[in-house]
């Protein structure tokens, strides 16, 4: 349903270079049940399906990624064209930061969603096309 080898190479850094046990992530493979596990993957192949779909017609959109943490969609979608912004909070960024590299056409914005302010370092065109995706976004 989804090959994720970039997700496939995080999980496998952060098992060796966390601070957690692999205790830690036992308990993670515990409450991630298969049946979690497939609406997980189920969610991230829709949001593909649904960017790849919405790159067609528009090949140099702006996707902004709310609530970003460690996602991997990008590295799923890209087509070469698109302009892609990562937005969590600064200690999400800083930790993605060290696992994930920016692009000439991905950028992480360090803000919390509340602070709108990210959306003038977006920098949108409006005769670009914009899509915003929240797979990961909670809010308390």
């Amino acid at each position: 349903m989804l090959r994720d080898d970039q997700a496939i190479d995080l999980i496998e850094h952060v098992k060796r270079d966390c601070s957690g046990s692999q205790e830690d992530f036992d308990i993670l493979e515990e409450f991630i049940d298969e049946l979690l596990g497939l609406a997980f993957a189920i969610r991230a192949k829709t949001f593909d399906d649904t960017i790849t779909t919405f790159l067609e017609s528009k090949p140099h959109a702006t996707i902004v990624n709310l609530g970003c943490g460690l996602d991997t969609t990008l590295s799923r979608v890209d087509n070469g064209t698109l302009h892609w912004f990562d937005l969590d909070l600064p200690d999400a960024i800083d930790y993605r930061h060290q696992l994930i590299p920016e692009t000439s056409r991905s950028r992480c914005i360090a803000k919390s969603i509340f602070d709108f302010s990210w959306m003038e370092d977006i920098g949108f065109n409006n005769t670009d096309s914009l899509l915003m995706i929240a797979g990961g976004l909670c809010v308390f």
